[in-house]
């Protein structure tokens, strides 16, 4: 369901918001372009030296195991595929384009990546679990289902700090205090990605992250895998047996099949965070960048 047009409105008056690098909407394009050929997507990423650094360096990363290293970009999007390779410059582009951001407030940039990115890595495994067709995708939205907190606090940045502060622990409360700004991070974010023309499920994923569980037992498996990978990310007592009982409802995991699955994650967060060249803190207890 689209932001209603008055929402829409209004959040087009904000005054900082981000655009994408010419060149990766290009690449969107490209890759969804039902006759576009692997060759036409390697010409594309290597028209930016930057782009083209940043996937050959995850390609030959600790993250993807190849025993073989790659030293072009064909050889790159044939190792990986479409998917995977739109889906890693989106995510290094978006990474670049909010690293621009700078901000004396207490918005901790380095957790709220870590937070992301570990949503980005679970929400990817529990899709591989349960044998969904596009895993990349789940990475994708995962990376991006908090972003509209970013551009509160771009446009926002004292008061939205103050918030944060505020209700340190209780992200429930963070959501209610956040309608003052004209929508909550999830609306901002979904509506964010529906003007850079994003797919609609991806942005169905990041807009429902918060809703009650009974309303997603019935969504799309994108809407559940990032529903599930924010819930078991929280790190507070409380938010931890919600997560698992969140994954247990909706996808009957047991405790030691999530407990698998986190292991795993975190075992591969740093070397994804590494190969996309992207600096994370782990979040502390209560911290707001990680709920």
């Amino acid at each position: 369901m689209p932001i209603h047009n008055a929402l829409a409105d209004q959040l087009s008056n904000l005054k900082h918001i981000p655009t994408l690098p010419h060149i990766l909407l290009q690449l969107i394009k490209t890759c969804n372009e039902e006759n576009g050929s692997l060759k036409d997507i390697s010409k594309v990423i290597e028209k930016d030296p930057a782009l083209t650094t940043r996937v050959l360096r995850l390609v030959n990363s600790a993250y993807y195991a190849n025993k073989h290293r790659i030293f072009n970009v064909d050889g790159a999007v044939g190792f990986l595929g479409t998917n995977a390779i739109k889906n890693i410059a989106i995510c290094s582009s978006v990474h670049e384009v909010f690293q621009t951001v700078n901000s004396k407030t207490g918005f901790n940039l380095k957790q709220f990546w870590w937070h992301s990115l570990r949503c980005a890595v679970l929400a990817k495994l529990i899709a591989k679990n349960r044998n969904f067709h596009n895993p990349d995708e789940a990475f994708l939205s995962g990376m991006l289902h908090d972003i509209g907190k970013i551009i509160l606090w771009m446009n926002f940045p004292q008061p939205y700090s103050e918030l944060l502060e505020m209700h340190k622990g209780r992200p429930e409360m963070v959501l209610a205090g956040e309608t003052q700004f004209g929508a909550n991070h999830a609306e901002i974010g979904a509506w964010l990605l529906d003007k850079w023309s994003f797919p609609t499920f991806v942005a169905d994923s990041v807009r429902y992250h918060h809703y009650s569980q009974s309303r997603i037992l019935d969504a799309l498996p994108l809407v559940k895998f990032i529903y599930v990978a924010n819930a078991l990310c929280k790190n507070t007592g409380r938010s931890i047996n919600e997560g698992l009982g969140a994954a247990q409802e909706i996808f009957g995991f047991t405790p030691s099949v999530v407990e698998g699955l986190l292991s795993q994650a975190d075992a591969e967060l740093k070397a994804v965070a590494d190969s996309l060249n992207i600096v994370i803190e782990p979040c502390r207890p209560k911290e707001s960048a990680c709920s």
